[in-house]
C-alpha cells in the first residue's frame, strides 16, 4: 500500500474519485495495490455481493493486524467500532452483524479472529458453517465483508471454502512490511471442487495479474488497539486452559477403560445412573447417563448393553442380600 499519508481519509476508498487524481502521485506497485482493494470494494458496493476473505499464515506473521488494516481500508465504520467488529465467538459475530443492520451499513466489515482456538475442530466447523450460511441469508442484502483468520487454510472446512471469495496467504520477512499473496477462490459445481487462481484486475485499460501486495507497517494505533484486544483474549484462554487439559485427561482415561471395568464401576455406583422409572424392586439404569460419564468411548448400543449387564449384577446382589436376611430370620 502507499507509504504516503495514512490519515483518516486513506481508510476508505471513495469510488467517486477520478483515477487520474490517484495515478499522478503513486508508484506502480502502490497503484496495483490500490486498484486491487478498489476492486474488492466495488464487488460489494457496485456489484452488490457479500465478500468472504480467508487469511492464513504462520504464527506472528501479521494475519490479524493485516486484516485489521484492510478492515479500515474497506469500511469507513470499522475504525469507530473496532473492538466490536473483531470477534471470536458466534454470539459476538451475530452482535456485530445486528449492529451493522441497525445502522444500515452497506459493506460493513466483521473480522473473525482465529475462532477455532476456543472450540474443538468439529464444533468449530459446524457452528461457523451455520453462522456464515445464516449471515448470507439474513444480512446478505447489506453485502457484509467477512474476514476469516486461521493458522492454515485447511483449518477452514470445505463447506466454508465454497463460500470464500478470496484467500490471502500472509508472510512477514521483516518488521517494516507484510506481504500478501492473494488468490481468488473459484468453485466448480460441475467438478465438485474448488481451486485457487491469481486475481486479475484492470489498470489503465490493461489486465494485471496480482501476484503479491506489500503492505507497509500500519499506524501504531491499529497495532496498539489490536494488542489490547489480543491480551484480554489470551488471558481468558489461559484461565480456561487448565480446565481444558484436565477435561482432556479425564476423557483419555475414560477411553482407555475396558467394558468390564465400566460395568464394575456402574454396579458399584449405580445410584448415579438410575433412570427416572427405576424402583427399589425393579432397578433401571439410564444408558444416556452412562454415556455422559464415558461419552467419547461409548455408542448408545454399548451403553444399553452395559446398563443391562449392570442391572443383572445389581439384581443378583440384591437377591443374595435378601436371601441372607431371610435365612437369619428363619433361624
Amino acid at each position: 500500500m502507499p507509504t504516503p499519508l495514512w490519515n483518516s481519509d486513506a481508510f476508505a476508498f471513495d469510488l467517486s474519485i477520478t483515477q487520474h487524481r490517484v495515478y499522478n502521485y503513486v508508484k506502480q506497485s502502490d497503484l496495483i495495490a490500490i486498484s486491487f482493494f478498489r476492486h474488492l470494494r466495488s464487488i460489494v458496493i457496485e456489484k452488490k455481493f457479500a465478500l468472504l476473505v480467508s487469511f492464513d499464515g504462520r504464527s506472528r506473521a501479521g494475519k490479524s493486524i493485516t486484516a485489521c488494516t484492510l478492515g479500515c481500508l474497506l469500511d469507513s465504520t470499522f475504525e469507530k467500532n473496532f473492538e466490536r467488529r473483531i470477534v471470536r465467538e458466534i454470539k459476538e459475530f451475530y452482535g456485530a452483524l445486528e449492529e451493522i443492520e441497525r445502522q444500515k451499513i452497506e459493506g460493513g466489515v466483521v473480522m473473525v479472529d482465529e475462532a477455532g482456538i476456543t472450540m474443538s475442530s468439529a464444533d468449530f466447523y459446524e457452528r461457523w458453517n451455520r453462522a456464515i450460511f445464516k449471515t448470507m441469508q439474513v444480512f446478505g442484502y447489506l453485502h457484509p465483508i467477512i474476514l476469516f483468520i486461521s493458522p492454515v487454510k485447511e483449518f477452514v472446512d470445505s463447506r466454508l471454502r465454497k463460500l470464500t471469495n478470496y484467500h490471502f496467504a500472509i508472510k512477514r520477512y521483516n518488521n517494516k512490511e507484510t506481504t500478501i499473496f492473494p488468490y481468488e477462490v473459484l468453485y466448480s459445481s460441475l467438478k465438485q471442487k474448488y481451486f485457487y487462481k491469481k486475481p486479475v484486475i484492470r489498470v489503465l485499460g490493461n489486465e494485471i495479474i496480482v501476484n503479491r501486495i506489500q503492505l507497509s507497517r500500519p499506524p501504531e494505533w491499529i497495532i496498539k488497539k489490536y494488542g489490547e484486544i489480543e491480551v484480554a483474549f489470551k488471558s481468558k484462554v489461559i484461565k480456561t486452559f487448565g480446565a481444558d487439559v484436565l477435561k482432556e485427561e479425564i476423557t483419555q482415561k475414560a477411553e482407555s477403560i475396558s467394558q468390564d471395568e465400566i460395568i464394575k464401576y456402574v454396579v458399584e455406583n449405580y445410584n448415579r445412573f438410575l433412570a427416572k422409572k427405576s424402583k427399589p424392586d425393579n432397578i433401571k439404569l439410564d444408558p444416556n447417563k452412562i454415556r455422559f460419564v464415558f461419552r467419547r468411548s461409548l455408542t448408545f448400543r454399548d451403553a444399553q448393553y452395559i446398563s443391562e449387564e449392570a442391572v443383572a449384577q445389581i439384581s443378583e446382589k440384591i437377591k443374595k442380600v435378601n436371601g441372607n436376611t431371610n435365612d437369619y430370620e428363619d433361624d
